[in-house]
């Protein structure tokens, strides 16, 4: 007989999947009023790994994210939000850094295996 589960296990779980997929959608309305994505949330100057994903990315790329976080806070200065049929145009769970991210920690996980030293030194202040 295989093991079972405690009575509650499957009632906290929808509960969860019921309040990630609210938290999902609420933040992804949040992102869509100021016109940036999830990916652009990532701070280069927190994590080392998240700084070299971004170097690795195209520099058109890096030209949109940041169009989108200078008008995000240029939003954010006048109390305004992103008029609606621009928010309809909004993807804010369109990845562009986080499959570059995983490669990094990837690659340092394998360093970290191997004894190997990193090829970039960034302490952070």
């Amino acid at each position: 007989m295989p093991p079972s589960l405690p009575p509650t296990a499957g009632v906290f779980g929808g509960l969860k999947r019921a309040l990630f997929r609210h938290y999902r959608e609420s933040l992804g309305r949040e992102l869509s009023a100021l016109g940036v994505r999830y990916d652009d949330l990532l701070d280069p100057t927190q994590d080392p790994d998240v700084d070299a994903a971004l170097r690795r990315l195209p520099p058109g790329d890096i030209e949109a994210r940041n169009a989108r976080l200078r008008r995000a806070l240029n939003l954010q200065m006048k109390r305004e939000t992103l008029p609606e049929e621009l928010r309809r145009l909004q993807t804010p769970w369109a990845h562009y850094a986080l499959g570059e991210l995983y490669r990094v920690r990837m690659e340092n996980r394998e360093r970290r295996e191997l004894n190997t030293p990193r090829p970039y030194r960034r302490s952070i202040p």
